[in-house]
């Protein structure tokens, strides 16, 4: 385990992140954009691969079917709760990739671009979260409207 950084590293760390202005090239600007879409889990925009649209509308079609939105708070939140399955249906298939990885015996996963069972499992509780969130959310939403 490495050891924290002494005084002297932590000064001249924070003296060279005060210098940085990020990206300045055009391709420099639009792979910083990029930073958080590896795995598609968390981007702020969910971008969807072709199979995915499909897969989504049959998801909103039945969760709209079984808690039968009415107005557009309630749109929104049966759309997060569809988002946050989706996001974990990756977030299975993300982990059977790293399984793969270990059992081909892989000496790092992270050399080879997954993130760790660690990082998984936090992946995990955080999807886990926000659905449960989403749910709680348009259960007041109903509940605030008398259903």
């Amino acid at each position: 385990m490495p050891s924290s950084p002494t005084a002297v590293q932590s000064d001249t760390s924070r003296r060279n992140g005060a210098r940085s202005r990020g990206p300045v090239t055009g391709e420099g600007k639009a792979r910083s954009a990029r930073n958080g879409t590896r795995h598609g889990l968390f981007a702020a925009e969910l971008e969807l691969a072709p199979h995915e649209d499909a897969h989504l509308a049959a998801l909103l079609g039945d969760l709209g079917r079984r808690h039968r939105p009415v107005g557009e708070a309630e749109e929104h939140w049966v759309r997060q709760v569809a988002v946050t399955m989706l996001r974990r249906e990756r977030l299975d298939a993300l982990e059977m990739r790293v399984l793969d990885l270990v059992m081909e015996g892989a000496e790092s996963v992270r050399e080879a671009g997954s993130p760790s069972p660690a990082t998984l499992l936090r992946y995990r509780a955080r999807l886990q979260r926000d659905h449960e969130h989403a749910m709680r959310e348009l259960a007041a939403a109903r509940e605030a409207r008398g259903r």
